[in-house]
C-alpha cells in the first residue's frame, strides 16, 4: 500500500475512533422526565423538561408564511412512523453527514460507499429522497394553486413560495426563463428552495433560544432586567414586529446570546470573480471565502476585554436604545446583499417565545447549577447545538 493511502486510512480509522468516543460522552437526561400521559395537571410545572424541544413549533411557522402549508405538526401524535417525524430525522441525517463529508473529505472511501450504496452513502441518499418528496409534494401543491387561482377558482396566496413562482412567471422570457427552460427544470428550483427555506428556519431558532435560557438563567441580573422591561411593556413583550416591540434590553439580550453562541457558527461564500480583500490577500474566481461567526463573536479586537462575558449592556445607548453594529462584525445574518432575509421574522419569534416564557414562569436550570466559567457542551454541526439539549425545571410565577 502507497504511503498517501496508508494516511487516508489511518485518517479515516482516528476520526471514525474520535466521533465514538464523543458521541458515548453525550450528556444522559435527567431521571425525571415528564410523558405525555403522565396524570398531572400541568405535567411540565415542577418536573424536569428538555427546553427547548420546539423544532416543530418553529417548522410550523416557516412552513405557514414560506409555503402557506399548514403542516400542524404539534397537533400530530409523535409516532416514529408519522410524516414529519420521518422528515425531520431525514433533515438531521443529511444535514450531519453532509457536515461530517465537509470536515473530513475522503474522495475514495466516499466514491467507494457510493458505488456499493452502503453506509453514510446510502444512509444520505434515503434521506434526500425523503427530503425531496415532501419538497417536491409542497411545489406540486402550489403550482394546483396557481392553476386554481387562474380558472378562477382560488384566491391570492400571500406566501413567499407563490409570490417567488409569480416572478417566475414574469420573468419567463427573461433570465430565469433562459435559466431553466423547461417546466422540470424550474421545479427542481423549486423544491430546492422550499429545501433551502425549511433547512434555514428549522432549527435555527430554537439553537438560539437554548442558548438564551440558558445565558439568563447564567446571568440573573440580566433575567431580571429583561423580566422588568416586560412587565413594563405595553404589549407585554409580545406581537408587532421586532422594531416595534418596546423591548430593547431583551433584543439586546437575544443579539449578544447569538454573538457568543450563533446558530450557525461558521459559513462562507464563493468568489463570482477575482477580487482583493482589505487586507491585500488575493481572491480568485471560484475560491471558498469561509469565516466563523462563533470566533469573531470572541475576538478580543473586537469586542474588548470582556468579549467571553454576557453583556446585553454592549448593545444600547445611554437611554437604554439598541444599537446594532455592522454586519461585518457581527455576521450572525451575514451581511451585504445576500444578507438572511429572514432575520426580522427570526427576531420577532424569538422575542414572542422569550417574552411569554420569562413573563409567566421562572426556568431553573438542572443540575449542574449554570456558570459562566463551565459553560454546557455543544454539538458543532451546521447548527450550534447544545449537547443534550438543556434541562430545566419550569415553575409558575405568582
Amino acid at each position: 500500500m502507497e504511503t498517501a493511502q496508508l494516511a487516508y486510512v489511518l485518517l479515516f480509522l482516528v476520526t471514525a475512533v474520535l466521533l465514538f468516543h464523543l458521541r458515548r460522552g453525550g450528556r444522559s437526561a435527567p431521571a425525571k422526565l415528564t410523558t405525555a400521559h403522565r396524570p398531572h395537571p400541568n405535567p411540565v410545572l415542577g418536573n424536569t423538561v428538555e427546553f427547548i424541544r420546539n423544532r416543530r413549533r418553529f417548522f410550523d411557522c416557516i412552513c405557514h408564511v414560506a409555503f402557506g402549508v399548514e403542516s400542524s405538526t404539534l397537533l400530530e401524535t409523535a409516532r416514529e412512523d408519522s410524516r414529519h417525524e420521518a422528515l425531520f430525522a431525514a433533515f438531521d441525517a443529511a444535514v450531519e453527514i453532509s457536515f461530517r463529508r465537509a470536515l473530513a473529505p475522503f474522495t475514495l472511501v466516499r466514491k467507494l460507499t457510493g458505488l456499493l450504496n452502503v453506509g453514510s452513502s446510502r444512509r444520505l441518499r434515503e434521506a434526500v429522497g425523503v427530503i425531496d418528496d415532501y419538497a417536491m409534494s409542497v411545489v406540486e401543491s402550489k403550482e394546483a394553486a396557481c392553476r386554481d387561482r387562474e380558472d378562477g377558482d382560488g384566491d391570492g396566496d400571500p406566501d413567499l413560495l407563490s409570490r417567488f413562482m409569480a416572478a417566475m412567471d414574469e420573468e419567463d422570457g427573461g433570465e430565469l426563463g433562459a435559466m431553466f427552460p423547461t417546466p422540470e427544470g424550474k421545479r427542481r428550483l423549486l423544491r430546492d428552495v422550499v429545501v433551502s427555506f425549511v433547512l434555514a428556519g428549522k432549527d435555527t431558532t430554537s439553537s438560539a433560544l437554548t442558548w438564551l435560557f440558558w445565558l439568563l438563567a447564567a446571568n440573573p441580573r440580566c433575567e431580571r432586567r429583561v423580566r422588568d422591561e416586560l412587565s413594563r411593556s405595553p404589549d407585554g413583550g409580545g406581537g408587532g414586529d421586532a422594531k416595534g416591540m418596546h423591548t430593547h434590553y431583551l433584543h439586546a439580550a437575544i443579539t449578544e446570546a447569538m454573538r457568543l453562541y450563533p446558530p450557525v457558527p461558521f459559513n462562507g461564500r464563493v468568489a463570482v470573480g477575482d477580487d482583493v480583500l482589505p487586507g491585500g490577500a488575493a481572491v480568485r474566481a471560484g475560491w471558498f471565502a469561509n469565516y466563523s461567526a462563533y470566533a469573531m463573536g470572541r475576538m478580543e479586537r473586537l469586542w474588548g476585554e470582556d468579549c467571553l462575558e454576557f453583556s446585553p449592556e454592549r448593545w444600547l445607548r445611554d437611554g437604554g436604545e439598541f444599537v446594532a453594529v455592522d454586519a461585518a462584525r457581527y455576521p450572525v445574518f451575514h451581511a451585504g446583499p445576500r444578507a438572511c432575509l429572514g432575520k426580522e421574522m427570526a427576531y420577532v419569534q424569538m422575542k414572542t417565545v422569550a417574552a411569554a416564557v420569562l413573563r409567566r414562569f421562572s426556568v431553573e436550570v438542572a443540575a449542574p447549577a449554570p456558570a459562566m466559567d463551565s459553560p454546557p457542551a455543544y454539538e458543532m454541526t451546521a447548527t450550534m447545538k447544545m449537547k443534550g439539549g438543556l434541562w430545566v425545571r419550569l415553575r409558575k410565577r405568582e
